[in-house]
């Protein structure tokens, strides 16, 4: 049986929009895939994103197939002409004349259809992973909904896995293309922050980094530049580990009472002693160590105090929490 209609631009395009709609499954899988595997990877932000690319690349697609199944098919009262023959074994949609060589056919086989059925005023056929919605006239409708009964498209076997999977192949393809390239665009920890001087990041920054930016403060401020001393870099390495040890951070163990002041005093106790120390992440750069100290007023102060002239520095695991990953502690003597 061919039934025929001429549809208007508008029940054209609105055909093609139901088409996308009523893809529940397959749209539920496109999206929830890739979100779920970028969220788990990357956090919501990526996962939104994900989203968004999904549903703007699928938009741009049924909307640039559309204009051109519709432009170049059109006849001259810029209606699209459209025929549907259905059999036992297969629906043919003919967009343009079908009596022309001139038009866009798409045969919808049975054996790769996994469900048909009536909804409205329309006609839905579920093909491999995408819905056709065909529009007919209210007088054709009824007679083409019974012809495809008497073929059997209602009553349609559900297909194998292995059927549905082929039929999905392109689809599947572009999610996880889509999917590749968005784990890719969103890397997972935070990155370097490159500072002016370009140093290195504190996962990889070292003790005499950060005397070097101490001492290149102090030299702006015409100050007397810090030696590095090892007495002061053993009790600076003692107080960092116990904080490591014991899950704290701050100047005195909260288990003991016992002050990071006391592994200086072992050396040096006659002196004038202090203990700076400060958490960062492994994206700090020396500078901005400094900065962080600069911006904290006592040990501003510290760093600065002229009657400081050796010093040791240390750096360990921050184990209190997850804040932070790493513990830098500085001891600083009079002469």
């Amino acid at each position: 049986m061919i039934v025929s209609s001429r549809l208007t631009p508008k029940l054209f395009f609105r055909m093609y929009y139901y088409g996308i709609v009523n893809r529940p499954v397959f749209n539920s899988f496109a999206v929830g895939f890739p979100l779920l595997i970028i969220v788990l990877l990357h956090g919501i932000l990526a996962g939104v994103l994900t989203v968004a690319a999904l549903a703007l690349l699928t938009a741009l697609v049924y909307i640039a197939t559309s204009l051109f199944l519709y432009l170049f098919y059109r006849d001259k009262s810029k209606r699209m002409p459209v025929s549907y023959k259905v059999d036992a074994s297969a629906i043919k949609i003919t967009y343009g004349d079908h009596t022309s060589p001139h038009n866009h056919t798409v045969i919808l086989r049975k054996d790769h259809t996994r469900r048909a059925w009536v909804f409205g005023r329309s006609i839905y056929v579920r093909h491999k992973s995408r819905t056709y919605c065909l529009f007919l006239p209210d007088t054709k409708r009824t007679a083409f909904i019974k012809a495809m009964k008497l073929a059997g498209w209602f009553k349609i076997p559900k297909l194998s896995l292995l059927k549905r999977a082929g039929g999905m192949a392109t689809q599947l393809a572009g999610i996880l293309l889509v999917g590749a390239a968005l784990f890719f665009a969103f890397p997972g920890a935070p990155q370097a922050t490159p500072s002016v001087s370009g140093q290195t990041p504190a996962m990889s920054l070292e003790p005499n980094d950060v005397l070097g930016a101490i001492n290149g403060r102090r030299a702006v401020e015409n100050l007397v530049l810090l030696r590095q001393d090892d007495n002061l870099t053993s009790s600076a390495n003692l107080s960092c580990e116990d904080m490591t040890k014991n899950k704290y951070f701050g100047d005195t163990n909260p288990k003991n009472g016992h002050s990071g002041y006391e592994y200086i005093q072992e050396y040096y106790a006659d002196r004038w002693i202090v203990e700076v120390s400060l958490p960062i992440g492994d994206h700090y750069t020396a500078d901005q160590v400094i900065q962080r100290w600069i911006d904290n007023s006592g040990a501003n102060v510290a760093l600065l105090d002229q009657n400081y002239t050796i010093a040791g520095i240390a750096k360990c695991a921050y184990t209190a929490d997850k804040k932070f990953d790493s513990i830098l502690v500085v001891h600083l003597a009079s002469n």
